[in-house]
């Protein structure tokens, strides 16, 4: 049985981590000898998560980042459990990045994927009943793009984009996030290739994961979600939904092309001949029960919005429309993923590593989230109103602290003051909401756009200076 993790050290993320996965791994030892120690060396598959991990705590985001905290001893914990490897033993630590880069590639995928979803299911197990919304779990829903390094490898399963008559220097993947409204906390992500013959749209991933996340709950999306395949397959795992629609698919729901300047209407959605040809999975005839719900918000400072909305809630529609008014959250919640844990570009050279990557880095966004839940709690407010950016910096810091700590009572005074910090670190109320102009700060570089490979740019700049000096 998994120990239970002490309070005063869960603030200490190594501490957390290993205390988590240590018991686990040693429960499943004969089904995939998962442990902590290392025949092999230094890099057991627990340490090698946690440098990855550490990759997206650190300002850096580098492998040499993770190997400096190695070297420095700030990664004891997990060190200690290895003492069959002599180097660990006798302190004799590189801050070369090859063993690293070498135990990155010889990391099971299957088993990154396991401690993902342990370290998930665990974190939504303890703010179990504080993440919901009236009762329920509530989840907005999206996509964004990630852009990978370009090399052979990745770019045989992630393909370059299309610009115009050309290839884009460097791939991307299509990666679909699912973040609790309350606290966050996000699900494990669906990804998969932007382009080539195995690329997958948003709907295509949405589907994927509706099917794998079995807890019912209430699925908050814009208007390329607000179709009936996404309502129909939401429907068929157990889960209610918030779509916003367009207003010629409200029309037609609604049965008459006048409409009320408020509707509230109960209605039943048909499928039609082509989502059923398009969607052979979704038997023909089928149909969703729901209610179509129009209002128009008025903004200072901008012209006023009309919200079309499908949704199989029995929520009121003021609640209703109060809830999708809080979608712009999940642009912070991937905003913060992409920037403040440096994962707007995965510099990884094999699509195996580049994946774990993406898995560990929702992770380690999860644990910083965990944890300024937790400082929520206690300091009185919602968890959303803590800067994440801030809030990831000061767990860092107070998380090495904690960590080394000699005494309890020199913990409980580190904790206090973590916690005095983040209630230092409340975003803002603004009394009117924040315009920003679509324009770019930086100018266009006098330099022109690299559209070939660099091994390739190098050859022809070489054959081109050659011919210069004759």
């Amino acid at each position: 049985m998994r120990k239970q993790l002490e309070e005063e050290s869960w603030l200490s993320l190594e501490n957390f981590f290993v205390g988590l996965t240590e018991d686990w791994f040693w429960e499943n030892y004969e089904l995939g000898g998962f442990e902590t120690r290392s025949r092999e060396g230094v890099f057991s598959p627990v340490l090698t998560m946690w440098l990855m991990l550490l990759q997206r705590f650190q300002q850096r985001h580098s492998l040499s980042g993770a190997l400096e905290a190695l070297v420095s001893g700030k990664v004891g914990e997990v060190l200690s459990r290895n003492n069959r490897s002599k180097r660990v033993r006798r302190g004799e630590l590189s801050a070369s990045t090859g063993g690293f880069c070498k135990a990155r590639q010889q990391l099971s995928l299957e088993k990154v994927n396991s401690v993902a979803e342990l370290v998930n299911k665990e974190l939504a197990q303890q703010s179990k009943g504080e993440g919901l919304w009236h009762g329920k779990a509530a989840y907005f829903i999206d996509g964004t793009t990630i852009t990978l390094s370009r090399t052979d490898s990745i770019l045989e399963k992630y393909p370059s984009n299309i610009c115009g008559k050309r290839d884009a220097h460097f791939p991307q993947l299509r990666c679909l996030c699912m973040h609790n409204v309350i606290n966050g906390l996000a699900l494990s992500p669906s990804y998969a290739p932007l382009q080539g013959e195995e690329m997958e749209s948003e709907q295509a991933l949405t589907k994927r994961m509706l099917s794998n996340h079995k807890e019912p709950s209430i699925i908050v999306g814009d208007r390329n979600f607000g179709i009936f395949s996404m309502v129909y397959h939401a429907n068929k795992n157990g889960h209610e939904v918030l779509f916003r629609i367009k207003e010629s698919q409200f029309k037609k729901l609604l049965g008459t092309k006048k409409m009320k300047a408020a509707v509230d209407q109960e209605v039943v959605w048909e499928g039609t001949k082509s989502i059923f040809d398009n969607n052979p999975e979704i038997p023909v005839g089928s149909q969703v029960k729901g209610r179509i719900i129009r209002k128009k918000i008025n903004r200072d400072g901008f012209k006023p919005l009309e919200l079309f909305l499908f949704t199989t809630c029995s929520e009121t529609s003021a609640s209703l429309v109060g809830l999708y008014g809080k979608r712009e959250l999940i642009e912070n919640d991937i905003r913060s993923l992409k920037y403040t844990l440096g994962m707007e570009m995965l510099h990884a050279h094999d699509p195996d590593v580049l994946e774990k990557e993406l898995i560990l880095g929702v992770v380690a966004y999860n644990l910083i989230r965990a944890c300024l839940a937790k400082a929520a709690k206690v300091l009185g407010i919602e968890p959303r109103r803590i800067s994440f950016s801030r809030g990831a910096e000061y767990t860092r810091i107070f998380g090495n602290k904690i960590a080394a700590a000699q005494t309890c009572s020199e913990r409980k005074l580190l904790i206090s003051q973590y916690f005095k910090v983040l209630g230092q670190c409340k975003l803002p109320n603004r009394k009117k909401q924040r315009i920003e102009p679509r324009k770019v700060v930086r100018r266009k570089l006098r330099y022109p756009v690299m559209k070939k490979s660099r091994e390739q740019e190098r050859m022809e700049s070489l054959q081109s200076q050659d011919k210069a000096t004759g």
